[in-house]
Formats: C-alpha cells, sequence, structure tokens
C-alpha cells in the first residue's frame, strides 16, 4: 500500500512537474529576447510593479486562503472559496488608495504613470491571487491534468504577447500586458473546474469563516505579509536606493536564480502539502515524512546550486549581453539564499499543518528586518549593491537555519544531520566552484577569448 501511494505520488510530481518544466523551458528560451527588446530599466520597473502586487495579493485573502485545504466539510469548501475571491477583489480594489501615493512620493512618477501603475498593481495582484486561490481548491481535489497546463497557458502566452507588442514598438508598457494577460488566460482555464459560484454576498459566511478560522487571520495573514515582505522588501529598497536600472539587473538574477524553484521546487511543493494536510486529516503521524522530503530536497539542490555558482554569471552574460555581467555577479551571491528558498518550498504548507504559523511570521519578520538593514549598510556605509547583497543573504541563512530548528523541534525530529549536509554543501559548493572557475579561467587565457577576458575564478 506504502508503495502504490509513493508511486502515485510520484507520478503526481512528475505531472506538475511536466508542465511547469515546459513552461519555464518556454521562459527560458524567450527571456533573452524579451530581456534584449525591452531593457534593464523597463524590467526594472515592472520589478517594483510585481514588488507590489506580490505584497498586496499576500493580504488581500486575508489568510484565508490555506482554510481550502484543511477544511473537512466539501460544501465548506464552496463556500469557502466565495468569501475567498469575494474578499480578494474588495481589498485590491481598496488599496489603490494607499499604492498610488507610494508611486508619487517614494518612486517620484509622475501622476499619469504612477496612476498607470496603481491600475497594473491592482489588476496583477487579484489576478495572482485568484490563480493562487483556484490552485489550491483544484490541488485539494487532486486535478493534476488541469494544474499541469497552468504554466505552460502563462508563459506561453507571456512570450508570444510580450515579443509581438515588442516589434510593433509597443517597448514601454507591452511587457506589463502581456503578463498581465498571461495570468487571465490561467485564470480561464482554472474557472473550468472551479465552482460557478463567484462572489459571496452572504454576511454569515464570512462571520463563519473568519470565526472558524480566527488564527488564520492572527498569524496566517501577517505571516504571508511578512514572508512577501522579506522577499520584496529588497526589490524596493534596490529600485529607491540604487535605481530602477540596478532594480532590472537584480530582478533578472533573480528570474535565473528562480528557475529550479519553480522547475521542481513549486511541483514538490504542492504534492508536499496536499499529502502532508491529507495525514494530518486522517489524524497519521507526519515526521518522517517531513524528515524524508526535506533531506531529499536537500539533495536535488546540490547540482542546480553548484552550477548557479560556478557559471552563473557567464549564462547572464551569452543570454542577455555583456551590459548583465552585474546581474551575473549579483547571482552568484544571491544562489546561497535560493538554496534555503529551494528546500522551504519543497515543503511548503508545514507550518499550517502543525498550527505554528507564528514560527514563520517570526521568522519572516526578523529576515525582513535584517534585509532591510543589511541593504542599508551596503548603501550608506559602501555606496556598493554588492555589500548590501550579501550581508542580506547572511542574516537570511542564518534566520532560516534557526526556523528550520524550531519547526522541526514540534514534530519531536533532530535535524542535526540536514545542518551538517548543509553546511558541507555550502563549503563544496564554494570549493568546487572556484576550481571549476579556475579551469574555465585558464581555457580563457589558453584560446585568447578577449571577450570573456572579465572572468575571474
Amino acid at each position: 500500500m506504502l508503495k502504490i501511494l509513493k508511486s502515485k505520488n510520484l507520478q503526481n510530481v512528475m505531472k506538475i512537474s511536466g508542465g511547469t518544466i515546459i513552461g519555464q523551458v518556454i521562459s527560458i528560451v524567450t527571456l533573452p529576447v524579451i530581456t534584449r527588446m525591452y531593457g534593464a530599466e523597463v524590467m526594472g520597473i515592472w520589478a517594483t510593479i510585481l514588488a507590489v502586487s506580490l505584497i498586496l495579493q499576500a493580504v488581500s485573502d486575508w489568510g484565508m486562503n490555506s482554510s481550502l485545504m484543511i477544511e473537512e466539510e466539501e460544501i465548506d469548501v464552496i463556500k469557502a472559496y466565495t468569501v475567498i475571491t469575494s474578499i480578494t477583489l474588495f481589498t485590491c480594489a481598496a488599496a489603490i488608495i494607499i499604492v498610488f501615493p507610494y508611486f508619487v512620493i517614494i518612486k517620484r512618477y509622475s501622476s499619469n504613470q504612477a496612476l498607470l501603475c496603481s491600475f497594473l498593481t491592482f489588476i496583477y495582484a487579484f489576478t495572482v491571487k485568484q490563480v493562487n486561490t483556484a490552485y489550491t481548491l483544484l490541488n485539494r481535489n487532486k486535478q493534476y491534468n488541469a494544474l499541469m497546463k497552468n504554466p505552460i497557458i502563462n508563459y506561453s502566452s507571456v512570450a508570444i504577447i510580450a515579443i509581438g507588442l515588442g516589434m510593433l514598438g509597443f517597448k514601454e508598457y507591452g511587457y506589463y500586458i502581456a503578463l498581465i494577460l498571461g495570468q487571465l488566460f490561467t485564470l480561464i482555464h482554472m474557472r473550468r473546474k472551479l465552482p460557478r459560484v463567484f462572489l459571496n454576498w452572504k454576511l454569515n459566511d464570512y462571520k463563519w469563516l473568519f470565526g472558524k478560522y480566527a488564527d488564520f487571520l492572527k498569524f496566517q495573514m501577517p505571516n504571508n505579509l511578512m514572508l512577501q515582505m522579506r522577499d520584496q522588501l529588497p526589490n524596493l529598497l534596490i529600485g529607491s536606493l540604487f535605481g530602477d536600472v540596478m532594480l532590472g539587473y537584480y530582478s533578472v538574477s533573480m528570474r535565473i536564480l528562480n528557475l529550479p524553484v519553480n522547475f521542481v521546487g513549486q511541483a514538490i511543493g504542492k504534492i508536499f502539502y496536499q499529502t502532508v494536510s491529507e495525514k494530518a486529516r486522517n489524524y497519521e503521524s507526519i515526521g518522517t515524512f517531513v524528515e524524508r522530503n526535506f533531506t531529499r530536497a536537500i539533495n536535488i539542490a546540490i547540482i542546480p546550486i553548484l552550477a548557479l555558482y560556478s557559471i552563473g554569471d557567464l549564462g547572464a552574460v551569452f543570454f542577455f549581453g555583456n551590459e548583465y555581467i552585474l546581474a551575473g555577479n549579483m547571482l552568484r551571491i544571491v544562489v546561497f539564499k535560493t538554496f534555503f528558498s529551494f528546500t522551504s518550498t519543497c515543503i511548503q504548507g508545514l507550518e499550517i499543518v502543525l498550527r505554528k504559523q507564528k514560527y514563520t511570521l517570526i521568522t519572516t519578520i526578523m529576515q525582513t528586518l535584517l534585509s532591510s538593514i543589511g541593504i542599508s549598510i551596503g548603501y550608506f556605509a559602501f555606496e556598493d549593491i554588492y555589500t548590501s547583497i550579501i550581508v542580506m543573504v547572511v542574516f537570511f541563512i542564518l534566520v532560516q537555519l534557526v526556523y528550520y530548528s524550531k519547526l522541526f523541534a514540534v514534530m519531536d525530529v533532530r535535524i542535526s544531520r540536514q545542518l551538517k549536509a548543509m553546511g558541507i554543501i555550502f563549503i563544496a559548493t564554494i570549493m568546487l566552484g572556484y576550481t571549476i572557475r579556475h579551469i574555465i579561467s585558464l581555457g580563457i587565457l589558453k584560446f585568447g577569448l578577449d571577450g570573456l577576458g572579465w572572468f575571474r575564478p
């Protein structure tokens, strides 16, 4: 029976991974074209819109999205879904009042540009949250065939529309339009498997949801907010302190680094969340299952992390052009943070199942504050983007290690073996990376590749 369960889980992972891989391949192939077509400044402006949108969507459901996975009664799941979609719409629309002054005062955009950016933020935040909510419901119902197509629809739509609009001369807003339409097409595809009712106007349903899942409102919503603040605040700070062009380079480096997370981590994490929540609903022990999956995530991360650290800057220059050397250098620093992002993604939802959202909340608050301090130190003390990123990454890792230890202690699982493995991986990555880069640099000198004269071990 256990072998059958493992086999089904593996098939589901491979199914979702297949769609994700195809979507990511489309993104990888077209990203160099789109990046060269629109330039670093457009990428930087969108990175700001994206950061604000993701922060907004994180709180737009008031922390209730996770209730769809653990609610026991199917009829109440539908009720919760309609309440969540309603509060998402109202919250995103109301947030324009806050978003508009940000673009005017902090980013110093003109009124027209700030209004446009605010509207794009509202649309993108709403559609992203709707896709996430629909994904959660379909994941609960094991609609893996539908979920598999999501990234293919999204990334292919973005690529076709962005390149098409760019070729037609819409170099300022074409990319933004493509990204929003990609979300809309994905949502339309998912709506076929969702309840027909979209909004809920019954006050008693709101009272029921917020009453039953009051802890989600107290802990999950702040936790979701701080998770996005932790991930997006560096973008906002880099854009505000170092400018949109530098933010464009940083955002491109993050796009590359997120490939292993999006390729494999998201698929593993979705299945893990569905499985571990099902085990919890059936009152089964989850400690061994979690430990095994966490160890597997660490092992899977080794090769992509080593490759990105060793030749990530070469890849950035090869695909995007010589001006993206800065992006490549940033990539090789942030890759160590991405290691933890990957492993966290592979066990996503664990804190919800354990009802320890407050652990994640405390962790993300600390990481957000320390990341802000790190970037500020690099700017005000050294006026150097690399110093900012290094300090930010070090702070992030230290806090994340404490978080893992606390979370595993709840399940009475010792994490010492995994912590040692991560330490060995980091040391080995630095040593092997230096060796690989030294061999490459010798090859560059031997064959006289002047275009790569900037490359150093």
